[in-house]
């Protein structure tokens, strides 16, 4: 008998073994729950009934003492209980290796000893209301193989420990409140640490240690967050939480970090931190972000891929260098998962690194020596992206992107490592303005600060050595501006107010801007000159459009020449060098050129020579400095005549003799050319000093 198959597709399948199907899946349903409840039951203390035996042992090593000074701790070994005064239970794992560096966790669970403890451990503590001493739970060395380990919905008057302990899947802490701290330094936590609307009075501890998942939403740290050398992959969040002093990740190495929506009254201290994909900082308010040496690590193309888009693979490529971090990466279970390199879900047009920093409020920021994305072999993508958009900072912005030893990174091409800035707003920006030489670009757009220094290498200090701060220069400004791949000329005008602010000359950033505005008017009226020209025929060019380009031409033709003569009405005074070379450029036409070297006014017999002041005064008729250099009868020229006659110059005698009338009328030309460029720089300074009001 021939049966089709059951399911989506199979309109003709026989009702009687659909109804079968359906009651082998009821069955199974129930099978699973019933199994689950089964062992969540197991998992459930008893507590009308005597405690395990392992709970009584650690609560009488745990009884409160009269005297403080006395607080012990548990140190789970594989055949023994030990209990210890607090502090002691880190040397005596230390000296045995425990938790061991390598093991595979299937195995590490079938043994059976006394590390084993049950998930419900702290919650079979609480309800069986034994009396604690007051520096809290402290089990050091602990083992949780059966399920995560559930500190859901308890509320502990003291501190809970577990350090160097292994957490096969993971610790669920929704609603969990200690009036002390929450530790698990040196430790392996598997699958997740989830802290869901928790308090933790005092701080959170999670050093030197292995943590797959790290989830902390709508939670409060009564201190501060400790994340220092350990390795954090998959997931790194923080979603709306406070932390009331310092978060710190010091040397760790993370798939990504997410800080959103939340408050960090102290320092976030990212600080030789390593991330494969990214940061994500956002919608804050921070005491104060502190990165040095911080950043990405590899990058190289998935050998295995079929795709015509390539899959990139990122690596970490610093911290595997770290004693502590290849340590913890070395270990069997970790391995198998936390591979070598991931795709960190960058399967869109352009993937890219990204340290995003945006819309934060903060007292004051330092980044120092950034680790660029560095892609392997002869790959070259893809994008480092450093971005502080929307930030406010009430204090100073401290930035150095690059490191003293780079030549790796240089090597790699400037549209690969992106800067960008897009309403930073700060009360000085102190940036290390020596970069020219490295290959990035920018995009920086409506900044504002009250105060701009340049910083060469300096450490991440805000009140720095006389000398270690210094203006730079206008140059240096205006060359970092024109890396800007933003069209809006804003930054300009936001330097332009920093030098005001500290005494300084704006002026060469005003001329740069508005030569930059001069390019970018000539390139959109040369590009429409082109598009109509292509596209109509002569005459309609000519008809339709020659008048209007013909006048845009000629404005383009003005404001270049007020540009050259007045650097854009920005400094007139240049006006006055234009005079004095004009007249040294017609000095020498008239005396070497035309070989004219005096004259004789009208209804006189005095030759006068032409010197700079006869010149000035034709080039600026207005002032009609002498009305002799009006009224020319006769041009003279250096040479000998009959009779000999001689003028004196500079203490000399030069022999001129009278000029002829095509020379004289040579000399006239001149003199009229003269006059024309004079009322032209008459227009240009007046010109020029409309703008610098207008301005």
């Amino acid at each position: 008998m021939n049966l089709t198959p059951l399911g989506k597709g199979s309109p003709s399948a026989s009702p009687r073994l659909a109804r079968l199907g359906r009651s082998l899946g009821v069955v199974l349903l129930a099978s699973v729950h019933v199994l689950f409840v089964s062992r969540a039951l197991a998992e459930q203390p008893n507590v009308s009934s005597s405690p395990p035996e392992i709970v009584t042992e650690i609560a009488n090593c745990l009884a409160s003492e009269s005297d403080p000074s006395k607080n012990t701790e548990v140190v789970l070994l594989p055949s023994e209980l030990k209990c210890v005064s607090a502090g002691q239970g880190c040397r005596l794992l230390t000296e045995r290796g425990l938790p061991p560096k390598d093991f595979a966790m299937g195995e590490f669970c079938r043994q059976k000893d006394k590390r084993h403890l049950p998930s419900a451990i702290i919650k079979q503590l609480v309800q069986a209301k034994y009396t604690i001493q007051l520096s809290g739970i402290r089990i050091l060395g602990a083992v949780f193989c059966s399920d995560e380990l559930d500190l859901n919905d308890i509320d502990l008057p003291y501190s809970l420990v577990l350090d160097f302990s292994v957490f096969r899947f993971g610790i669920s802490a929704r609603e969990f409140n200690p009036r002390g701290k929450l530790s698990v330094d040196n430790s392996f936590v598997f699958d997740n640490l989830t802290l869901l609307r928790a308090k933790i009075d005092e701080s959170i501890f999670a050093r030197h240690s292995m943590v797959e998942n790290l989830v902390v939403i709508d939670s409060s740290v009564g201190d501060s967050v400790h994340l220092e050398d350990s390795v954090f992959h998959t997931t790194t969040e923080f979603r709306r939480t406070t932390v009331q002093s310092h978060l710190n990740v010091t040397g760790s190495a993370l798939s990504s970090f997410v800080f959103e929506n939340g408050k960090i009254l102290g320092k976030l201290d990212l600080t030789k931190s390593e991330v494969r994909c990214e940061y994500q900082i956002r919608n804050n308010e921070l005491g104060e972000l502190l990165a040095v040496d911080f950043g990405f690590g590899s990058v190289a193309v998935d050998p295995s891929t079929t795709r015509s888009v390539p899959t990139y693979l990122y690596s970490w490529r610093r911290s595997d260098k770290s004693e502590k971090i290849s340590n913890l990466l070395a270990n069997s279970e970790v391995t198998q998962r936390v591979k070598k390199a991931e795709d960190c879900g960058t399967q869109r047009d352009s993937p890219r690194a990204e340290f995003l920093f945006s819309q934060n409020k903060i007292s004051s920021l330092c980044l120092h020596s950034v680790e660029w994305l560095l892609p392997v072999g002869s790959l070259q993508g893809p994008t480092t992206l450093l971005s502080l958009s929307g930030t406010k900072a009430s204090g100073d912005l401290i930035i150095d992107l690059w490191r003293e030893d780079s030549e790796d990174h240089d090597k790699i091409p400037a549209k690969n490592h992106m800067f960008e800035a897009v309403g930073l707003d700060a009360h000085a920006l102190v940036f290390n303005f020596d970069d020219s030489s490295h290959p990035y670009t920018t995009f920086v757009d409506a900044l504002q600060f009250d105060h701009v220094h340049h910083a060469a290498r300096s450490a991440c200090r805000y009140e720095p050595a006389k000398g270690q701060w210094t203006l730079p220069p206008a140059k240096q400004i205006v060359g970092w501006l024109r890396r800007n791949n933003a069209s809006s000329l804003q930054p300009f005008v936001a330097f332009a107010k920093a030098f005001v602010n500290d005494g300084a000359d704006e002026t060469d950033l005003k001329v740069a801007k508005a030569e930059i505005e001069f390019e970018t008017i000539k390139e959109q009226k040369h590009a429409e000159l082109v598009k109509a020209w292509g596209s109509k025929s002569l005459v309609d060019f000519i008809w339709e459009d020659g008048f209007h380009f013909a006048l845009d031409y000629l404005r383009l033709a003005a404001t270049w020449s007020l540009g050259w003569i007045a650097d854009f009405g920005y400094r007139p005074v240049r006006v006055i060098w234009s005079v004095i070379g004009i007249i040294i450029l017609f000095w020498l036409i008239f005396w070497a050129g035309l070989g004219i070297v005096a004259f004789k006014p009208e209804k006189k017999n005095t030759v006068r020579i032409i010197g700079f002041t006869f010149l000035f005064d034709r080039l600026i008729p207005v002032y009609k400095i002498r009305e002799d250099n009006y009224d020319i009868s006769t041009y003279y020229k250096r040479g000998q005549g009959f009779p000999p006659e001689t003028v004196p110059y500079f203490r000399r005698s030069i022999q001129i003799t009278a000029a002829n009338d095509r020379e004289a009328r040579r000399a006239e030309i001149f003199l009229d050319i003269l006059k024309a460029i004079g009322i032209v720089l008459a227009v240009f300074l007046a010109a020029a000093i409309n703008a610098l009001v207008a301005h």
